[in-house]
């Protein structure tokens, strides 16, 4: 018989719920990140912080949002997330290696936004420098004016490919 946190830890539907409400909350930073650049940029001015520092906190929704989107189709396809109590897929917030391993083909535009959001999850999105041993910095977050709309994009794929 399986457990309840073995039956909650592969519950597409709750994983999907989850997915969403972050994507929501993470859309509304997007949307009123994009209505007030000008207060934003007095804002940012005033405290001296950085134009990518301000966006992290979508961002970081964003990333896991899709974090959970991916594990949607992992389950979809078959395979569990959880056994014995014990998370048994990608524990490391690897974005790309979570759509490859769950065969979601990415574009050149979805590979860089979720490498970005990848290390924006794991540690910039929470500290000024990467907190692992090798102690990267990672430079390149939103370059493109459309990472936004590419990222809505990649988002709706996701939603189609679950619910399909």
């Amino acid at each position: 018989m399986t457990d309840v946190f073995e039956h909650l830890g592969n519950d597409i539907k709750r994983w999907k719920s989850m997915a969403e409400a972050l994507a929501y909350n993470a859309s509304v930073l997007t949307q009123h990140r994009r209505q007030h650049q000008e207060d934003r940029n007095q804002y940012q001015q005033r405290l001296e912080i950085s134009s990518v520092d301000m966006d992290f906190a979508s961002l970081v929704l964003w990333g896991y949002a899709l974090e959970c989107f991916l594990k949607c189709l992992r389950l979809k396809r078959g395979h569990s997330l959880v056994k014995s109590r014990k998370l048994v897929w990608v524990k490391n917030h690897n974005l790309v290696q979570m759509a490859h391993e769950v065969s979601f083909v990415l574009t050149v535009s979805q590979g860089r936004i979720l490498e970005s959001l990848s290390a924006i999850v794991k540690w910039s999105g929470r500290y000024p420098l990467d907190t692992t041993p090798k102690g990267t910095f990672f430079s390149h977050y939103w370059e493109d004016p459309k990472d936004d709309d590419n990222l809505e994009i990649l988002v709706e794929s996701l939603r189609l490919e679950i619910d399909s």
